[in-house]
């Protein structure tokens, strides 16, 4: 009995479908006499309609499982964006680099007492990008043993969240999981190896493709 249970829990809808024609089955046969009569004069109009009214309650439902589905994954691409933003806040937190992206960027001003209120919202991807873009320019030649430190320390310690968040992009998309993947790979190689701005830079080169990708997924 429990199999026919989880059966049924898998396959709602054919579950209903097959219900309702077996119930009518039952009644047709127990209450008809005249069997071809009813069937052409009654049964084919009920089933019709019922047929219409299965076929549209299968149409919401699945509309409202899309919603749902939809929400779920927008609200695990905001988990994965916040992480994000962390890579972000951090290099403002760094003064060298901070003095230098303003330079480029004068809307960081907003955020020079508290690098924290930047909040990579999707809807600001304008925003984002010309942020994110004058950290990249701001990073150029700036190879002083500091800023190294400050971005490979960072790193090392987000590193092992990034990559527990790996199953949760998973359900948000393919293309967000492709450019999470690549991000992971640079945050290993600065982690491991040298060439720490260069690698810092395609990292936020990723960003921005991450929040472009979100802007066409959901529509911002």
């Amino acid at each position: 009995m429990s199999w026919f249970i989880d059966k049924v829990k898998r396959n709602p809808k054919n579950s209903l479908v097959v219900a309702v024609a077996f119930l009518v089955a039952i009644l047709f046969f127990t209450f008809t006499e005249n069997y071809k009569a009813a069937f052409v004069g009654n049964i084919i109009p009920e089933l019709v309609g019922v047929a219409i009214e299965l076929v549209l309650i299968m149409v919401a439902l699945d509309l409202i499982v899309k919603k749902q589905e939809k929400e779920k994954n927008k609200k695990l691409e905001q988990r994965a964006r916040e992480y994000l933003r962390f890579i972000i806040v951090n290099l403002l937190k760094n003064k060298s680099i901070f003095e230098r992206a303003v330079k480029i960027e004068p809307r960081l001003k907003d955020f020079e007492n508290n690098p924290r209120d930047y909040e990579f919202l999707s809807q600001e991807r304008e925003l984002n990008q010309a942020i994110i873009e004058a950290i990249q320019k701001s990073l150029d030649g700036l190879e002083s043993e500091s800023v190294i430190s400050h971005i490979k320390t960072h790193i090392r310690l987000d590193l092992p969240a990034f990559h527990s968040l790996t199953p949760v992009i998973a359900q948000v998309s393919g293309k967000h999981l492709k450019k999470w993947g690549r991000i992971l790979y640079f945050m290993t190689l600065i982690d491991e190896k040298d060439d720490t701005i260069k690698n810092m830079k395609v990292i936020l080169g990723k960003i921005i493709e991450f929040d472009l990708e979100t802007s066409r997924l959901y529509k911002i």
